[in-house]
């Protein structure tokens, strides 16, 4: 019987062999037709299964791993898997301290997609793109450890690397949100920046990898009405930093920030407005940029408003008021100066003196100009220039160029925000 067994395979696969034969051509392309839909629908029926089991499975597989964490504890709601597009969804992600003392999550995340940079396999590499939606940060800063939260372990970092597998080409974040809190202090401080976004672009450097900085990076904020912009080209890959950044800090009011003074400083701001501009740029591990902060018309102590307040908070507050009236530019009604930075990145030099002979300029000299002065790029890193104190505060032949500039500027910025007035 088992000796038959090959003979009777073999008259099976000539009997089909005829009956095939015998097919036209048309009939002979709708068998093949049938076969293909077959196999076409079996792999999706299996992919929609993988999808539907992997989900469950690696929301199971995450939050076990998260709950092993030393310090917070993570939890997720939902992982949403699609095998054909190659991406996921995470929705519902919360981050929070285990003993339980912080009323607050450490970080809230209400959607998070992850797939393939398309773009990007196209031109041979295999990258991944992360679109974050609706980030609440909450930095806490309490007496002891276990009443604060300020940064997390490393085996959060490696657990994100082990999610992730490939590297991330493109960043971008929407509806962001970061809290400075303190529930310890008299008044309870919360001090908060809102409507963030942030895009960080071609991180991997997929393309224009002979460009000394090919990555790009923007970010946008709302603080209390203020605005937050910063703009920066970097090279994320290189193991020394290299960057070039610009960021504008505009028109904060500082009464919206009085729970923090009154908490840290015992004063009490009536009215006045906080903005600064910066440029920053690294390589070789030299750093150069430059911070100018200013605040204007500000009122720290307000005689006529009833309140019963300590006389040494008042003395505070009117030495404070004497000090910000002797080195305000009255024409301009600004306190400013030029915090210059230079030196190895391992140990900034702030030279003190600038600071003191820049606001002396600013006060009796010449206001400095509320915008980016574009003096600083990662091509000015080594280029130095010593000024005598009297060059400081009074300026030098040098600077009627950027005299012309300021002026130029300023016509420009006047002009703009009439067009805005009109719009409106």
């Amino acid at each position: 019987m088992r000796a038959n067994k090959p003979e009777k395979t073999t008259s099976i696969r000539a009997a089909r062999r005829e009956r095939l034969s015998k097919l036209s051509t048309d009939q002979r392309k709708g068998r093949s037709r049938r076969r293909l839909a077959r196999t076409i629908v079996i792999t999706l029926g299996v992919l929609a299964i993988i999808n539907f089991a992997l989900g469950p499975v690696l929301t199971w597989y995450v939050n076990k791993k998260m709950a092993d964490m030393p310090e917070y504890v993570g939890h997720i709601d939902c992982i949403t898997v699609n095998m054909i597009t190659a991406s996921a969804r995470v929705d519902g992600f919360d981050m929070k301290k285990k003993n339980g003392q912080i009323p607050v999550p450490f970080v809230y995340i209400n959607k998070i997609k992850a797939g393939l940079e398309w773009k990007s396999l196209f031109k041979g590499s295999i990258v991944a793109k992360i679109d974050v939606d609706s980030l609440n940060v909450n930095f806490v800063k309490g007496p002891t450890k276990e009443q604060s939260q300020t940064s997390v372990d490393t085996s959060w970092v490696e657990l994100a690397d082990d999610l992730m597998p490939i590297s991330i080409n493109k960043f971008e974040l929407h509806r962001g949100e970061i809290h400075y809190r303190d529930f310890y202090q008299s008044p309870k401080v919360d001090i908060y920046a809102n409507h963030i976004y942030v895009l960080a672009e071609n991180l991997s450097n997929v393309k224009d990898s002979a460009v000394i900085l090919p990555s790009k990076a923007v970010v946008r904020a709302n603080v209390y009405g203020g605005s937050v912009n910063v703009k920066a080209q970097l090279d994320v890959l290189s193991k020394i930093p290299k960057f070039d950044v610009t960021a504008e800090i505009k028109k904060i009011p500082i009464p919206k920030l009085n729970d923090f003074a009154r908490a840290y400083a015992n004063i009490d701001v009536q009215k006045g407005y906080f903005s600064m501009y910066a440029e920053a740029a690294s390589k070789d591990k030299k750093i150069k940029g430059y911070i100018k902060p200013f605040v204007e018309d500000l009122d720290v102590l307000n005689l006529k408003e009833e309140k019963e307040d300590p006389l040494k908070t008042k003395l505070y507050e009117g030495l404070i008021e004497i000090g910000s009236w002797f080195v305000e530019n009255h024409k301009e009604d600004n306190i400013a100066t030029r915090i210059e930075i230079e030196g190895n990145l391992d140990n900034p030099k702030i030279s003190v003196w600038q600071i003191i002979t820049d606001l002396l300029r600013n006060a009796f000299v010449k206001a400095f100009f509320q915008s980016i002065d574009n003096t600083v790029s990662i091509n000015t890193i080594g280029e130095t220039r010593d000024k005598t104190f009297l060059e400081k505060v009074f300026g030098s032949g040098d600077d009627r160029k950027q005299k012309k500039e300021d002026r130029k500027k300023e016509k420009e910025l006047k002009k703009k925000e009439r067009q805005e007035k009109k719009k409106k």
